[in-house]
């Protein structure tokens, strides 16, 4: 069963069925709700699997929404109409205006306050990684000014991914001295074991090579085009206290929790820290394995995709790209909460446009053919050989 399935792309949805097929699997379940957000790296299988007639089982009853209201709001998001969804919130005044970031940042961290004070769980969505860097930390203060943190905490570097595709890792031009890369697979080549890191000293841009130094003390200077299964992370500081509360930025198979996963932070010193899920269990961890964690007060739609809390606050910048800013953002923002949800904006009016935009990733093989085809149409011999290429590689 793999859950929230319309993050798959080709390449781990073919790696996951050979997989499946080499362990003689005889049923694969795909859950998960196809308006939502779709993979960054290239691909939507589940729409080509649903195009080519997979059994389809639907489940249309929202049960995450307590609230009336709102429930009928995310219901017309999920049927793609934006502007009757609009029309509902601004008819609860659930839609705010505040021009200025400072001034919107501001207000959402105290809102984020009196929902916290309220024993309410509560996130902050926002569009864009930059935006959630400052709303973390603006709502830490607030909370911190409270008592609701300690005001002594340890200072740890953790690791932001920086979300290259599979194109952009294989570019030196791509990487700036100071990131960090995960080496999942390994690299015999390069002496690397499974899951080992190493941190970005210097890019040739000319030569198109990078020089990085492995944990183990090693420099090493090659071309990114290999070796493949690499990710790539912005170090950055952060400083973690009783009381803060964290999201797990990848899965971590010994502790038990999944990428995306909030905890809140009980007891924490130079070597370990004493965790509590939102599901109620305690995880102790050492702070080394803590690399892949911040924040958990703010999040971007594509990080909160799977969360369900009290209250949700939505900021929403219209100058942001269809990218960042479009339906399935706006759907997936405002379906988290099960009781309340505020929308705060720059700009009423371009709210309803921006967040109407359609961007549905395209896929190779619907694409037009192109122009080489008539080409081969009037060269037989080129034609010929083409197609028995073809049938020997099928073989």
């Amino acid at each position: 069963m793999v859950d929230e399935s319309s993050l798959l792309s080709s390449h781990q949805m073919n790696r996951l069925l050979n997989r499946a097929h080499a362990q003689k699997v005889d049923r694969v379940v795909f859950i998960g709700d196809q308006r939502q957000h779709h993979a960054i790296e290239a691909g939507r299988p589940i729409h080509q699997m649903l195009q080519e007639g997979m059994t389809v089982a639907r489940l249309d009853t929202i049960r995450r929404q307590r609230d009336p209201h709102l429930r009928h709001a995310v219901a017309l998001a999920a049927e793609g109409r934006i502007a009757d969804a609009l029309t509902v919130l601004e008819k609860e005044h659930r839609i705010h205006e505040i021009t200025k970031p400072e001034d919107r940042y501001h207000t959402i961290a105290k809102q984020y306050l009196a929902a916290h004070e309220a024993r309410r769980k509560v996130l902050a969505v926002s569009t864009a990684n930059e935006e959630r860097r400052q709303l973390n930390c603006a709502i830490r203060d607030q909370l911190r000014s409270r008592d609701h943190i300690a005001d002594k905490g340890i200072e740890r570097t953790v690791l932001i991914n920086r979300n290259f595709t599979k194109a952009q890792r294989t570019r030196a031009g791509n990487y700036e001295t100071g990131d960090v890369i995960r080496y999942r697979r390994g690299s015999k080549k390069l002496g690397i074991p499974r899951g080992g890191y190493a941190a970005v000293e210097a890019v040739d841009r000319k030569r198109k090579r990078i020089l990085v130094r492995a944990d183990d003390g090693r420099t090493l200077q090659y071309n990114p085009t290999r070796p493949l299964g690499v990710e790539v992370f912005r170090a950055e500081r952060r400083t973690f206290a009783v009381g803060d509360r964290i999201q797990f930025r990848a899965p971590d198979l010994a502790l038990r929790v999944a990428n995306g996963e909030f905890a809140t932070v009980l007891r924490i010193d130079n070597a370990k820290a004493i965790l509590r899920t939102d599901t109620g269990r305690e995880v102790t961890a050492a702070l080394s394995r803590l690399r892949h964690v911040d924040y958990g007060y703010a999040s971007t739609s594509h990080s909160s995709q799977g969360a369900t809390v009290d209250r949700v606050i939505v900021n929403v910048d219209t100058l942001r790209s269809i990218e960042l800013v479009n339906r399935k953002q706006f759907y997936v923002s405002i379906s988290r909460a099960r009781d309340g949800l505020t929308i705060y904006t720059n700009d009423r009016e371009s709210l309803r446009h921006v967040v109407n935009r359609d961007r549905e990733k395209s896929v190779a093989l619907e694409q037009r053919r192109t122009p080489i085809q008539p080409q081969l149409r009037q060269a037989p011999e080129i034609q010929r050989r083409t197609i028995d290429h073809g049938r020997g590689m099928r073989r």
